[in-house]
């Protein structure tokens, strides 16, 4: 992850067409703004992922990992502006949601990511 003085889907705004060597298109303005908008949300609220990069699917993607248990949160950021979030612990289907775009359900979304993450299996 970048600094918190910078901006970590900067490279993301250069990309073209193809940036994954086939033909991936680069993520939207849209996109990288629902996604640094919601970067800064969750920093704000001490819920920093561990990765943020561009998806070849067509969007952004923000990627949380707990290295202990092996759990992870996924958030997709996608050109048209939907966004789906993924948790998945290795053991069932992972849970599959389509989130709303605003400040207003960050914070719920975040809290589930939280409290997912933080879960034991026995």
């Amino acid at each position: 992850m970048s600094t918190k003085n910078e901006d970590p889907l900067e490279s993301c705004r250069n990309l073209e067409v193809g940036w994954d060597s086939y033909s991936a298109e680069p993520p939207s303005s849209l996109a990288i703004s629902k996604a640094t908008e919601f970067l800064k949300f969750a920093q704000l609220a001490g819920v920093e992922p561990v990765k943020a990069d561009p998806s070849v699917i067509g969007g952004v993607g923000i990627s949380y990992f707990h290295p202990v248990n092996g759990y992870l949160a996924y958030v997709e950021f996608y050109n048209d502006g939907d966004v789906l979030s993924l948790m998945e612990n290795g053991s069932k289907n992972p849970d599959i949601n389509h989130e709303e775009p605003n400040v207003d359900d960050y914070a719920g979304l975040l809290n589930r990511i939280q409290v997912f993450m933080k879960k034991v299996e026995n």
